[in-house]
């Protein structure tokens, strides 16, 4: 499968497009309070207008010395104050619900979209995970914009009754209009220099925002205070954020100049236009409501193009960021439809298989071969960077190999429906996730079809070597994990990775069950006692890849891959590779008189 191509996507996605998507999100989702929103703040802009009217009734009233007038205009001011103040409370209280439940939609949408990726490669590209960080740090935008239109309506509903009153008033009113061209082009462009800004300097802001995580996190406390690394990650935290701002900054100051010089023109023609339309035959109250109803018309104006610009650069970014997430998650979707087989008739075979990480030149793995019987517990050892990770990534489907065949029951993994396959497979990695939830939970998720299972969870905690650990704690299944929550309880390493391996005990009898270094953080004795007992209690209908640096645990295994340089240069029994006198055998012995001295079980 080919990777989706981030340029040519985003030239696909048309801003009107993006934008007519985001609208259909919220009409799918809350129709009747979108056109509720809509036509509440259209009505809240009428009450001010007419209070401009009245005003200058009020000044002909006081003028003429008729006090019906007077009377009928203080009274009708009055009641538009009371109705505008009324519509405002009701039309914000309207949008702000509005708000919150599109929140949580879109929250919603970009979580499930990411997840929906089969593959990890977007991962490896720095320009997918720039447009990801923008979306997700700013996932409020998309939200925020539906109040920031509503907003627009509603000052866009006021400057065209004002304009109607104007030009009621005197037709020299309609030269405004003329005047408000050059600001509509600096509102355009203005926002779209300053989020392209924002988009070259992505790469510093992400990697600021990732250093002041690291810095004020308590995962990189330890580390950060033993090997005094606040002062340097501060500098170089204050470095890319400095070059984030300056790329900013400079495109701010070219817009503001702009800017400044439109604003001056249309506020010449608006004294103009008062003061020719002041010297003709108007009362009193027509001069007070072209006074108010230009410098209220200035004030519209200078609002709507700040919510348009909003919209323009902050709305419409978001609305194409949102389309691309789409259209990325639609394409990289993995395009095989067969069902998963049986691995009983012909196992798991590699023939010349090659993978290279994208951006990078180096390959992962290359050439391998090898054959895997069902229901086996294979090992795969290895130095660091041998390509063990990467040959259990191809397997899980996480990448698709970029050359020679890996088949599972006969059958070409790239054409397995990768959702269906992924069902019938667990695992435990060495960068496994601490999921802060009550334990039952934590291991259940495991199987989330049994999550409710409370014989199942035990179950899976006493094959993953977390049944002591369900005994000691205050509430058993139902402790809060994490330190964070209201009687959460915090973990050890150790103790995280058990609940992490009972999590993969979960679901029974999966074809393939995956143990990527899964328990890197326990003792080499606890581990040893745990694989024991797992060895003892193998289902054959499982087949078991494990990755592990300790031999005493590779040497239960019944089939032994040895990595090196991205090839599997050596496979066999134990006994078998022990005789062969090769990398193996010379690796074992190492670790073997490195425990005999005391440093660690072989």
């Amino acid at each position: 499968m080919t990777s989706p191509d981030v340029t040519a996507r985003d030239d696909q996605v048309g801003q009107l497009r993006a934008m007519r998507d985001l609208f259909g999100y919220g009409f799918k989702a809350e129709r009747r309070l979108m056109i509720t929103a809509i036509g509440l703040a259209a009505l809240a802009s009428l009450p001010q207008t007419l209070m401009i009217y009245w005003t200058g009734l009020f000044i002909n009233g006081l003028a003429d010395r008729d006090e019906s007038t007077i009377a009928l205009a203080a009274g009708a001011l009055g009641a538009s104050l009371c109705v505008g103040w009324i519509l405002k409370l009701v039309s914000g209280r309207v949008t702000k619900r509005f708000q919150g439940r599109m929140s949580a939609v879109f929250e919603t949408r970009i979580a499930l979209l990411q997840s929906q990726i089969p593959t990890l490669e977007h991962h490896e590209r720095s320009s997918v995970l720039d447009r990801l960080a923008v979306l997700r740090n700013e996932t409020y935008v998309l939200d925020h914009m539906y109040s920031t239109v509503l907003q627009a309506v509603m000052w866009l509903s006021r400057i065209i009754s004002v304009l109607i009153l104007l030009t009621a008033v005197s037709p020299l009113s309609l030269i405004l209009l003329v005047a408000l061209v050059p600001i509509a082009v600096v509102s355009i462009v203005r926002p779209l220099r300053e989020r392209h800004a924002e988009g070259q300097a992505a790469a510093s802001k992400r990697l600021a925002d990732h250093l002041h995580r690291v810095l004020t996190s308590s995962e990189a406390s330890k580390e950060i205070r033993v090997l005094d690394l606040g002062s340097p990650l501060t500098q170089r935290r204050q470095k890319e954020w400095i070059a984030w701002h300056r790329t900013i900054a400079r495109s701010r100051n070219m817009t503001a100049l702009s800017t400044t010089a439109a604003w001056s023109v249309f506020f010449v023609c608006m004294v103009v236009v008062i003061g020719l339309s002041a010297g003709a035959e108007a009362t009193a109250g027509d001069a007070v409501i072209l006074l108010l109803g230009g410098q209220q018309l200035g004030s519209f104006v200078s609002t709507l193009l700040s919510e348009v610009g909003y919209i323009r650069g902050t709305w419409m970014e978001g609305a194409e960021r949102m389309a691309w997430l789409e259209a990325y998650a639609k394409s990289a979707r993995h395009h095989g439809h067969l069902q998963p087989p049986r691995l009983e008739a012909n196992g798991i075979q590699a023939r010349d298989l090659a993978f290279t990480y994208p951006g990078s030149t180096k390959p992962a793995v290359t050439g391998v071969n090898l054959d895997i019987p069902p229901g086996s517990v294979v090992a795969v050892v290895g130095e660091n960077g041998a390509g063990k990770s990467t040959l259990v990534k191809l397997l899980a489907g996480f990448y698709v190999a970029d050359s020679g065949r890996l088949t599972v029951g006969g059958v070409e993994l790239s054409q397995v429906d990768v959702e269906a396959w992924r069902k019938h497979l667990s695992g435990c990695f060495q960068d496994f996730s601490r999921f802060e939830l009550p334990l039952r939970e934590s291991i259940g998720l495991g199987d989330p079809d049994h999550l409710a299972d409370d014989a199942a969870v035990l179950t899976a905690a006493r094959r993953g070597g977390a049944a002591s650990l369900v005994a000691r704690l205050p509430r058993g299944l139902d402790t809060q994990l994490g330190h964070r929550w209201p009687d959460g309880v915090d973990l050890s390493g150790g103790e995280w990775q058990k609940v992490a391996l009972s999590r993969c005990f979960m679901r029974g009898s999966p074809m393939i069950r995956f143990l990527d270094e899964p328990t890197s953080a326990l003792d080499a004795e606890t581990e040893h006692e745990l694989f024991a007992r797992y060895a003892d209690a193998a289902d054959d209908s499982v087949t078991t890849i494990l990755v592990s640096h300790r031999f005493s645990t590779v040497s239960m295994a019944d089939h032994i891959l040895v990595m090196d340089g991205a090839r599997v240069i050596e496979q066999g029994s134990h006994e078998e590779l022990m005789n062969q006198r090769g990398t193996y055998s010379e690796l074992y012995t190492t670790q073997a008189e490195a425990y005999l001295r005391g440093s660690d079980r072989p």
